[in-house]
């Protein structure tokens, strides 16, 4: 787990409802069918206004309360204006990183975020969006929204801007998953 600052993004695809509860029974989950209907749907090539990214992501919203409430689950990419789009907003996060097999490495990533937050005081979820960035093949950052303002040092910093130092900065990488290449072959 690192802290890093990510810069305003705005995210376009599908959504459904969900909760917790559902997600942990195979057969009523609304999670994988979503990743499903997006590629089947070619929901990348009718989303307007795309921004000149390479990546994908699973952004968790409007929360209802806490884990254990209905959230809404958006697949998408980003996009360059804010219509219909969930904005993500300029702020420090906490992002967790994993990398293994699709869909397990999801799973098993939420399971260690999920452990981290019941051992670890230091940190509270805020439950307002959390993320999923698909940065390389079989390989996802897992993002939680903490106010990391009083958490932070001066030493953490760069000398000269408000950009975290290689102490808590986390370099993402370049290529997507690989079901990415298969609806956006320009980009192989």
């Amino acid at each position: 787990m690192k802290v890093t600052r990510v810069k305003k993004l705005m995210i376009s695809g599908i959504s459904v409802i969900t909760n917790n509860e559902t997600e942990m029974s195979e057969e009523n989950g609304k999670i994988a069918s979503l990743w499903e209907e997006y590629f089947e749907k070619d929901v990348y090539k009718k989303t307007f206004d795309k921004a000149n990214s390479d990546f994908m992501y699973g952004v968790y919203s409007d929360y209802e309360s806490d884990a254990s409430g209905n959230y809404k689950v958006t697949v998408g990419v980003e996009v360059t204006k804010p219509k219909n789009a969930i904005v993500i907003e300029d702020k420090k996060y906490l992002v967790f990183t994993k990398q293994g097999e699709l869909p397990m490495v999801v799973v098993e990533l939420w399971e260690e975020i999920w452990d981290y937050f019941e051992k670890n005081s230091e940190y509270e979820r805020a439950f307002e969006v959390d993320f999923e960035k698909y940065a390389k093949e079989n390989k996802v950052e897992n993002v939680h929204f903490v106010n990391m303002g009083e958490k932070l040092t001066t030493e953490d910093y760069y000398f000269l801007d408000d950009h975290i130092n290689s102490k808590g900065h986390e370099k993402i990488g370049n290529e997507v998953v690989s079901k990415w290449r298969t609806i956006n072959p320009a980009n192989i």
